[in-house]
Formats: structure tokens, C-alpha cells, sequence
């Protein structure tokens, strides 16, 4: 589990509590897409976050990707087809750990919502 809380703190852009926490995103950015349960991605080191509803009919049906409810797939380094990697984790461990950074960054905005989000997570799983 400390290896996915890891490489989730680094597609975040988070590692060994560096603060460079953006991926070109804005804190607020991060915030909106968990709560609106979307993914993202950079272009710069090929780091991001997929959400099942992310996925289209191509996808699903020519690409054979499959994200199962309640989780979503993060990746780095564009993926394994670029020697980078992609592992599908758990929604509330993904969400967990954006909070973590977030209150540790001390970023308030829309926190009290992507906490009842996670908790909502926790309960149902």
C-alpha cells in the first residue's frame, strides 16, 4: 500500500514532500476534478489520472480498457507502451491522498466537499 500512496503523491507531482505540487494544474483544478470525478493528464512528464467515466466506446471496445467502479487508473510516464506504468487504485485512496497533500500544503478551498466525497467513498466500499 506505501508504494501506491507513493506513486500517487508522484503523479500528483508530490514527492518526498516537495511542494512542487502542480502539473499544471492549480490546487483549486485538483479540487474540481476529483469532485466532479474526471480525470486529467499533463503533457510534461506524461502523468495523470483516469476515471472510469473518462473512458468512451473506443476505449472500452478497440483499446480493451476496463476501469472498475469505485477506482481509477493513475499513470506516469506515459504509461507502460513508454516505460512509464498505470495502476488502477481505489477512488477513496486517490482522494485520500490529494487531501493529504492539499491540508499539508494548507489549501482550503472546497476541502469540506472532497472530504465528504472521500467519506462517502469509504462508506460504500
Amino acid at each position: 500500500m506505501e508504494d501506491i500512496r507513493k506513486k500517487i503523491k508522484e503523479v500528483l507531482g508530490f514527492v518526498d514532500n516537495d511542494p512542487a505540487f502542480t502539473r499544471g494544474f492549480s490546487h483549486s483544478e485538483f479540487v474540481e476534478f476529483a469532485l466532479a470525478r474526471h480525470g486529467w493528464g499533463d503533457s510534461d512528464g506524461g502523468f495523470g489520472v483516469t476515471y472510469p467515466a473518462d473512458l468512451d466506446e473506443y476505449d472500452k471496445e478497440v483499446e480493451g480498457m476496463v476501469i472498475p467502479a469505485g477506482h481509477v487508473e493513475i499513470y506516469g510516464f506515459w504509461g507502460p507502451e513508454h516505460g512509464g506504468y498505470e495502476i488502477t487504485v481505489k477512488e477513496a485512496d486517490y482522494i485520500e491522498e490529494l487531501l493529504l497533500i492539499l491540508e499539508h500544503e494548507g489549501h482550503t478551498d472546497n476541502i469540506d466537499a472532497l472530504k465528504s466525497l472521500h467519506q462517502t467513498l469509504r462508506t460504500s466500499q
